[in-house]
């Protein structure tokens, strides 16, 4: 390269193996220099300063090569994945709906299968967005495999998938369902009498009432897994909210919404389950206390009623024992549908961290270092769209009886 003549190129020029692209600009021959078509065919690329004959920048073309096949491979692997887990949530949760809905004479009439329903569909739907994956995002961007949309199939897909912040909603609608059911001994009528309608409200007010307003605000754009709420350019700004070089045109200040409207309210969501759980745990502990009591108690007077002489019919302590294996009947029935109920309530927090514990994991990584982490990008796409699956899982394992 040294010695090489000037570029008569206003802009610089580029040699790639095999070719060498001209230009005209102005009328003007663009060619580059004799020196640098030699370099075809040696693997070397150089990109030439308009002011001089100096190269900017020289790297061997495997190396681009490489470098290149990198990128596109880990943009595949991040496209596929939905394409899988998505469709198996789809499937869960459309297995749940149906199972309800087959038999709607008795089950319909239950607050938990009305509970499981709502959250079965709304899952379904944002599975089923989700599973689209990559394709309903702008055709052309930059980075992203198998994107073959529209803005308007990206706003379409975006709204959705924000609507799937109204499962954790009735994940704590479910848990509250067992506090009652569990702690509080209230029937299944009861609750649906004084607290049921006002929570479905609430629940789906709130996740609809959100996914509209990223519609005016035009915040859903290619999130590079799927189109979601993001900037555009995508360079306008980064994942921290530091400016980028050009304006934003499409949802600005992305990044905020995305806790404000998203993260934020799920997270409340999680932690109000985490008490609520606490307070349940504790109650099957007291039932399990006065059971363990009862038995003891038993025991003791069992004990006693040996050493006595045989009790009157009508003596006051022999009705009174005949009435204490009623008693252990009925704490024992409590103490065991308690622990069926506390089970079953843990099984759908486990499903509901499963699901939102990698996701978050990686919006704060993006947040704090402005950059993304491969890694937690497959763990993202794999457990995002999965909550239907999971959660029929859970729903096949046992039933709750009122």
């Amino acid at each position: 390269l040294v010695g090489s003549q000037r570029a008569s190129a206003t802009r610089g020029t580029t040699c790639r193996v095999g070719e060498c692209r001209e230009e005209r600009l102005s009328g003007e021959d663009n060619r580059a220099s004799p020196r640098l078509a030699d370099l075809r065919g040696s693997g070397l690329q150089a990109r030439w300063r308009s002011s001089d004959s100096r190269p900017l920048l020289i790297t061997t073309q495997s190396r681009q090569k490489t470098v290149t096949m990198t990128v596109t491979n880990r943009a595949k692997v991040l496209s596929i994945i939905p394409h899988v887990s998505g469709p198996l949530s789809v499937i869960g949760s459309g297995s749940i709906a149906y199972d309800i809905l087959s038999d709607r004479k008795n089950k319909v009439k239950r607050p938990y299968y009305r509970i499981m329903l709502v959250m079965s569909i709304v899952d379904g739907l944002s599975s089923f967005a989700l599973a689209f994956s990559t394709l309903p995002i702008p055709a052309g961007a930059e980075g992203v495999y198998g994107a073959a949309g529209t803005t308007q199939s990206c706003t379409t897909q975006g709204f959705f998938i924000q609507l799937m912040m109204i499962s954790p909603l009735y994940n704590l609608i479910l848990s509250t369902y067992y506090l009652l059911l569990g702690k509080y001994h209230m029937s299944e009528e009861e609750i649906a009498r004084r607290y049921e309608k006002n929570m479905h409200v609430a629940a789906i007010t709130i996740g609809v009432g959100f996914a509209i307003l990223g519609l005016p605000l035009k915040l859903y754009n290619n999130a590079n897994l799927w189109c979601w709420i993001a900037t555009y350019p995508s360079n306008c700004e980064t994942d921290s909210g530091e400016p980028g070089p050009v304006q934003c045109e499409r949802g600005k200040h992305a990044w905020l919404f995305r806790w404000l409207i998203f993260y934020g309210p799920v997270w409340i969501a999680i932690l109000c389950v985490v008490i609520i759980m606490i307070m349940l745990t504790r109650s099957v502990q007291s039932e399990e206390k006065k059971f363990v009591k009862l038995q003891d108690n038993m025991r003791r007077k069992g004990s006693s009623c040996d050493e006595e002489h045989k009790l009157d019919m009508n003596s006051p302590s022999r009705n009174h024992l005949e009435q204490d294996p009623y008693d252990a009947r009925y704490e024992r029935s409590r103490y065991e549908r308690s622990k069926q109920i506390f089970r079953q309530a843990v099984f759908y927090v486990v499903v509901l961290f499963l699901t939102w514990i990698f996701v978050t994991i990686n919006r704060m990584y993006q947040l704090i270092t402005g950059g993304s982490s491969f890694p937690l990008l497959v763990l993202h796409s794999i457990f995002g769209p999965l909550q239907g699956f999971l959660n029929f899982v859970v729903f096949r394992h046992g039933k709750v009886t009122a």
